[in-house]
């Protein structure tokens, strides 16, 4: 956690900086675009991708948001890692022990470390 500021923009201000730089604009615009290709890929991961699939592609999304090397362990409830993956808690358990067994992660309590990160990224 860090200190955040928020302020309050109207939206006729930001419409006329917006108008009047058109640089600001364009990479505002490729931001909103790669969010959304990243949540179309998301989506379509969590329709059409297997459970384990699914598992690894969470695990990893989860390390990166975090800044986190292989090294280091992420601390989160299996509900949570389960609503993200869009996948059952019972069946993120299962697969999470399958990983372990398979000596990719490393699991105690409710951290996860990764021990095999090729392993990890190559599973389909």
């Amino acid at each position: 956690m860090e200190n955040t500021e928020i302020l309050s923009v109207s939206k006729t201000i930001l419409q006329q900086i917006l108008e009047n730089n058109f640089k600001l604009s364009l990479e505002l615009f490729q931001l909103i675009n790669e969010n959304l290709t990243e949540v179309k890929d998301q989506l379509l991961q969590m329709a059409y991708g297997s459970m384990r699939r699914k598992t690894a592609l969470t695990i990893l999304k989860f390390a990166r948001m975090m800044n986190r090397k292989p090294s280091n362990s992420i601390n989160i409830a299996r509900k949570d890692l389960a609503g993200v993956a869009g996948i059952a808690t019972e069946s993120l358990i299962r697969t999470l022990a399958d990983f372990k067994k398979s000596g990719i992660l490393e699991i105690e309590g409710r951290n996860i470390r990764i021990i095999d990160l090729e392993k990890l990224e190559s599973i389909n």
